[in-house]
């Protein structure tokens, strides 16, 4: 967990998972669901979150989801970092949403809303 950590605070603040983050387009879900599902993909460690056929889901808690999109897979804590980035730029009182690459791979993204 401490690694997974490491990880996402490391893609943040070097702007790998953050530089395609986009806001909005799609309804907000509740914060609290979103962490959830972003401790979940944490929780899965290096173990490899894929996107079946180009679209997939990664997690679903209450009222939030994380969709992914493309054709690539990537380790969940990629996963779970590009959520964070989401979280830290998309943050609207107690619901947040938006889209983002996986360290900026146009070929993988996720989005997080209201599921």
């Amino acid at each position: 967990m401490k690694a997974a950590t490491v990880l996402s605070a490391l893609a943040i603040t070097t702007g790998a998972a953050a530089a395609g983050v986009q806001c909005g387009g799609e309804p907000y879900a509740p914060v609290s669901n979103i962490k959830n599902c972003i401790n979940f993909l944490k929780d899965k460690g290096t173990a490899q979150c894929k996107v079946g056929g180009s679209n997939g889901g990664f997690c679903q808690d209450g009222d939030a989801v994380i969709l992914g999109h493309g054709t690539k897979q990537t380790n969940c804590q990629n996963i779970a970092a590009a959520a964070e980035a989401i979280l830290g730029q998309c943050t609207k009182g107690n619901t947040a949403g938006g889209r983002s690459t996986i360290g900026g791979n146009e070929n993988i993204w996720i989005t997080v809303k209201k599921a």
